[in-house]
């Protein structure tokens, strides 16, 4: 009877360890739950924030490949007279795209930002000025930017007859009609006793046309022929005026699929391919310098504002003591 009741309480211990380890045994698995129920929302919400991020990446690139390619071409340096107006048009710096889908605003403490173009007026405050260019889409979200330095110099060629008188150029022309009258006029040939002081390299428009390529080697091979021959004189490559409306219409189409005639074609092209490509090839040469004359017209040639963009260039070497005209 004892052994009955020995038995019975052990079997009754046994019970009461084994229901209190079961409960504890429990109590830990539902805590092990919740740390594990934790951690599922944890990473469900990081799995949520990374799709959140990819969905808004994803819609990014969607509109980025929507949206067509933004370039643009302006020069690290611009310069320009004090005694002369300059416009940059935007048509003239940017490549490719719908103007009237974008916004375009000139930032910079002298001039005036137009709708159509930047506007240096004549008697600006001679100086070095900071321009950037923004261009915004519709909804004024920034696309693209880019930054110069604007130098206004005073007129150091200035006479009174408004004209070159102290320069003496040595002058490389293909087509001698697209070089200004007064810039001709005082041009030095081998035969005469002065000395020049500055080249001038007139590329020819036309011949851009019909060999792009051949165009910008030739320039190449001539710049080191008249290193050799001159020495450590300026020399100024005046990229091409574009030809008039006049020139022979052959239909092409711009990325929007817009029809644009040959002068516009032109456009579109010499300011990126032959001028920044000469730039980049001469970024490092202290005596060639690549005159932008395209920033300063719209679509048609301008000999004065050929002559105007040379000026400016001219004007600071002249006043960098890099032209010396009290010498000649």
């Amino acid at each position: 009877m004892i052994k009955k009741r020995i038995f019975s309480v052990i079997l009754a211990v046994l019970l009461v360890v084994c229901c209190v380890t079961e409960a504890f045994f429990i109590k830990f698995l539902e805590n092990d739950n919740a740390d594990l129920q934790k951690e599922v929302k944890a990473l469900q919400s990081d799995t949520s924030d990374l799709q959140d991020q990819l969905d808004t990446l994803n819609d990014t690139l969607t509109k980025k490949a929507d949206e067509p390619s933004i370039e643009f071409y302006l020069p690290d340096h611009i310069y320009v007279c004090e005694s002369q107006g300059t416009d940059i048009y935007n048509s003239s710096v940017v490549y490719g795209i719908n103007l009237d889908s974008y916004a375009f605003h000139w930032e910079a403490p002298v001039g005036n930002s137009r709708s159509d173009r930047f506007e240096i007026p004549a008697g600006s405050i001679p100086g070095d000025y900071e321009v950037t260019l923004h261009i915004y889409d519709l909804s004024l979200n920034e696309l693209a930017s880019k930054t110069s330095t604007l130098h206004v110099v005073s007129d150091a060629v200035q006479s009174e007859e408004g004209g070159l008188s102290d320069i003496h150029p040595v002058i490389y022309s293909q087509n001698e009609e697209e070089v200004p009258d007064s810039i001709l006029a005082i041009r030095v040939d081998d035969t005469e006793a002065v000395t020049p002081n500055v080249v001038f390299l007139f590329p020819s428009a036309y011949e851009v046309y019909s060999d792009l390529e051949g165009t910008m080697e030739q320039i190449r091979t001539q710049i080191p022929a008249i290193q050799e021959q001159y020495g450590d004189i300026p020399i100024l490559i005046i990229e091409p005026s574009y030809p008039g409306s006049n020139v022979e219409e052959e239909a092409s189409f711009d990325e929007e699929g817009n029809q644009i005639q040959r002068w516009a074609y032109a456009e579109k092209t010499m300011i990126y391919r032959l001028v920044s490509d000469l730039e980049k090839t001469y970024v490092d040469d202290d005596n060639v310098w690549i005159v932008p004359n395209a920033l300063m017209t719209r679509s048609e040639n301008s000999p004065k504002e050929t002559e105007n963009a040379i000026r400016g260039v001219l004007s600071h070497l002249i006043s960098e003591q890099r032209i010396k005209i009290d010498e000649q």
